[in-house]
């Protein structure tokens, strides 16, 4: 392996790294404080804080923006747009891990309580004009749904990948405008 090659991956790990552990940071950031000055949301903050959390996730991603350009600057001013979507993707592995992680602490430590709210929120929520068997089907629908995400390691996965698709889709779109081709 050649001396350039070398470098050039120390220089895209070193900017993945850095850029991943800020991005994870902002992300658990976003989502703690908030609970040290508000507390535990109620069931009627629900649908307000999963926008809240979609934008917060979006947030933490800047630094898949940033990571990219940062690489393309240390690789002499050009990056293609994979070298680009590898980078971003890379980048947007540490939040996402983070997220897990958190999501993990907040239901089972912080708010053990959270699934349970959660899916009586649901079911009032669907239940609205509903009567007889869809009102026990929306019951029991709602009811397998939590089971679901009672198991740490599902429930991890779910959002590990709602943090990592929305990631994928950031790097696609920020590598086709960071992108840079070596000039002639």
């Amino acid at each position: 392996m050649d001396k350039t090659h070398t470098s050039k991956n120390l220089k895209m790990n070193s900017t993945i790294t850095r850029n991943g552990l800020w991005s994870a940071l902002l992300l658990i950031g976003l989502f703690a404080i908030p609970l040290l000055f508000t507390g535990i949301p109620g069931p009627d903050d629900f649908m307000a804080s999963e926008v809240v959390g979609h934008i917060f996730i979006l947030l933490s991603l800047i630094f898949v923006i940033i990571g990219m350009i940062q690489y393309r600057e240390a690789n002499g001013g050009t990056m293609t747009y994979w070298e680009g979507v590898k980078v971003g993707l890379q980048i947007a592995i540490f939040p996402a891990i983070a997220f897990g992680i958190y999501n993990l602490i907040y239901v089972f430590v912080i708010d053990p309580d959270f699934l349970a709210n959660y899916a009586e929120h649901s079911i009032a929520e669907r239940s609205i004009g509903k009567t007889g068997e869809e009102l026990a089907q929306i019951r029991k629908d709602v009811l397998d749904e939590q089971k679901t995400f009672e198991n740490p390691v599902l429930q991890f996965i779910i959002m590990f990948l709602s943090v990592f698709i929305m990631g994928f889709v950031v790097s696609l779109i920020a590598a086709f405008f960071t992108k840079k081709s070596a000039e002639a």
